[in-house]
């Protein structure tokens, strides 16, 4: 591409880009000799790769840069903290790395700071203070320390567990010198908290994931509640026109729409003017997006589908009478071999699984890497279409991975570099052998007998000296009062539900089947996520 030599003004409202035409446009103003970039937002969820380039400096009528969830790495650059017409900065679950900056010399319209889940190091700088139009703060995840300024009366909303979340960044000074006072900020605390953890968190709990899953499955997207109004472009009209549907009642979705908004899940603007309202999201909504790396819809699509909710009315009948679960007493079938009579179920449910995979090992890569360190060799049991050891091989590319699941299973999966698909049956076919076997939310679906079968043919697979095995899966704190100690629980009672006699754990019941499985020894290891890992070994 050659650059141009006359471009005086290049003049883009909205950048909504792929990754090869943000990498274009990056170098069209890295080398042209344009006098003034008026590009005014920047947004993408497309899974970008790179260093953010120093050339953003030059947009200076830049107001929104937003580019959550891609694969961005290296250093915010130094002219991202000078623009003065920045109102969104949101970088969140990124890869970047380097400090904050000791003084923000620009920002001063600054509304949004979303750099949260990257490797960002430093103290808070208390010139931070200066930035007197701030209403979101995310920075947990991250390794940043200090002592928050003392501005947080007019914050509209930020991440608590910037402070008690110990196992995703190091300790802030404690609350009481934090001085805030959630109800000074507009909102409740437990509804801003409960955003964070994505729909997932409301299934089941108040008849509210049946009403999302039916937004998700009919399309209702819109953008981010934290950009500037002239971006949301979806009235209740033009939402109703995207839908698959010859005649659809916009009374009726009105109606869904005013109880998500109630809820979160989407947010209103009403014209000063009047005239029609325009929708927009908010961070739970976000998880809802189809084409983001980081949606969360195809799990709520395939929770709420027909075959998924049936078991439910069967929930009395369990606690009555004991198994089969309500599942089987639902369609006669278990859930595995439901799904290989029915392709259709079997697609839905695959995919519903990789999306929470993607997600969970972003969390997994970014704060248990050394993890893998030594690795030679990795089978991923009950690893469906094999996303979970693609992007480990992807990340460790010395490591031969290996993906095993059932046969009707891993014939339907892609193919990955560095990857292998065995099929097999983990209670009575050989694993493959491997430096380490790697189960993400495999033993929860099974009863303790089960499992510690699954255990012992895992320990036939691994050497006795230096191998391990990697469970990723939920640690039960019934009595904690984490974010997600609640949604863990809700997690339990899917498991009644959906699987084969299955049930999410404390640590003590861990330990039990652990033992017995031929793993005497362990370590949890918490992530910012639902799921912890735990780490055992054979001797």
């Amino acid at each position: 591409m050659r650059a141009p030599t006359t471009l005086q003004e290049v003049a883009i409202p909205v950048i909504n880009s792929s990754p090869s035409f943000t990498n274009s446009l990056w170098f069209l103003v890295n080398t042209s000799r344009a006098v003034i970039f008026s590009i005014k937002f920047i947004i993408s969820m497309d899974g970008g790769a790179g260093k953010l380039s120093p050339w953003v400096g030059k947009l200076t009528e830049l107001r929104v840069l937003s580019l959550p969830y891609n694969e961005l790495n290296g250093e915010i650059p130094k002219v991202v903290w000078g623009l003065e017409k920045l109102e969104v900065l949101d970088l969140e679950g990124n890869l970047l790395t380097g400090k904050l900056p000791n003084r923000f010399s620009g920002l001063r319209k600054l509304r949004v700071l979303n750099i949260g889940f990257n490797r960002i190091g430093g103290e808070v700088p208390f010139s931070l203070s200066r930035c007197m139009n701030l209403e979101v703060l995310h920075l947990a995840g991250n390794e940043v320390s200090g002592t928050i300024p003392g501005f947080f009366d007019r914050i509209l909303a930020w991440h608590e567990k910037l402070v008690a979340w110990e196992h995703s960044c190091h300790e802030f000074s404690t609350k009481e010198k934090i001085k805030c006072s959630w109800g000074n900020m507009g909102i409740k605390k437990r509804d801003y908290e409960e955003s964070l953890v994505g729909n997932e968190g409301r299934k089941g709990k108040d008849g509210l994931g049946a009403i999302s899953g039916s937004s998700t499955d009919l399309g209702i997207i819109c953008h981010p509640i934290y950009l500037p109004f002239e971006l949301y472009t979806y009235y209740l009209s033009q939402i109703a026109s995207h839908l698959v549907a010859p005649s659809p009642d916009i009374t009726c979705l009105k109606r869904i729409m005013r109880l998500l908004v109630r809820r979160n899940i989407f947010a209103v603007h009403h014209p000063s003017e009047g005239g029609e309202p325009v929708y927009g999201l908010t961070y739970s909504s976000r998880w809802l997006l189809h084409d983001s790396e980081m949606s969360l819809a195809p799990m709520l699509v395939m929770e709420n589908h027909p075959s998924l909710m049936a078991p439910w009315h069967y929930f009395s009948q369990c606690v009555k009478e004991g198994g089969p679960w309500a599942f089987k007493k639902a369609h006669g079938l278990e859930i595995w071999e439901f799904a290989s009579e029915n392709p259709g179920f079997n697609k839905l449910f695959n995919d519903g699984m990789a999306c929470t995979a993607r997600i969970a090992m972003k969390a997994i890569l970014t704060e248990y890497g050394h993890g893998f360190d030594g690795v030679g060799s990795l089978v991923d049991v009950g690893g469906g279409t094999g996303s979970a050891v693609a992007d480990i091989v992807q990340a460790y590319p010395n490591i031969k991975g290996f993906n095993f699941d059932l046969p009707h299973v891993v014939a339907t999966a892609p193919a990955y570099h560095g990857v292998s698909h065995v099929g097999g049956d983990m209670f009575e076919d050989h694993i493959p052998n491997a430096d380490a076997v790697f189960m993400k939310w495999i033993m929860h679906d099974w009863n303790d007998c089960d499992c510690i079968k699954i255990l012992k043919n895992c320990r036939k697979a691994i050497p006795e000296r230096g191998g391990k095995i990697m469970i990723v899966d939920i640690v039960l704190e019934p009595s904690g009062d984490g974010v997600l100690d609640d949604t863990r629980l809700v997690f339990d009672l899917v498991m009644i539900a959906h699987a084969s006699g299955g049930k999410e754990r404390t640590e003590n019941e861990w330990e039990k089947i652990l033992k017995e499985g031929g793993f005497p020894r362990y370590k949890i290891i918490k992530i910012p996520a639902l799921l912890s890992i735990i780490e055992a070994y054979p001797v």
